[in-house]
């Protein structure tokens, strides 16, 4: 390949790469605590083994799911991407899986997080919901 059509080519590229950026900027995020995903619910706890789990464990999720159950997820990382569970939940890995809605959540034995707002303080805190 001459330099001119390797310039080209990598001129090319830069551009694709700049519109797919922009193109994302204009995209809303989703908030990581939010319990909502699309059309479905974050089922937190329900995850069976390596790689089952999706995108987005807090330390603030690991946390408050600790104090709510003794520690049994010890083993978990926080981390920003899917399939990073080491296994399953009930060997100490916090991940989520989309679930249709609460119900269907608490029927399989996992739990959501919501945020409590403290009407004295006004401080929002993310809490625990099993039922």
């Amino acid at each position: 390949m001459s330099l001119k059509n390797s310039l080209l080519s990598a001129a090319s590229v830069g551009l694709a790469s700049g519109s797919a950026l922009a193109q994302s900027a204009n995209t809303p995020a989703t908030h990581p605590m939010s319990h909502s995903v699309g059309s479905g619910v974050k089922c937190f706890g329900v995850n069976t083994c390596k790689g089952s789990g999706t995108c987005v464990v807090t330390k603030e999720q690991i946390t408050v799911a600790n104090q709510a159950f003794k520690n049994q997820f010890s083993k978990a990382q926080a981390h920003e991407c899917g399939g990073n569970n080491g296994c399953g939940a009930k060997a100490g890995y916090l991940e989520w899986i989309k679930k249709a809605d609460k119900a269907e959540c608490f029927s399989a034995g996992g739990f959501v997080f919501e945020k409590k707002v403290d009407s004295k303080t006004k401080k929002e805190s993310l809490v625990v919901k099993k039922s």
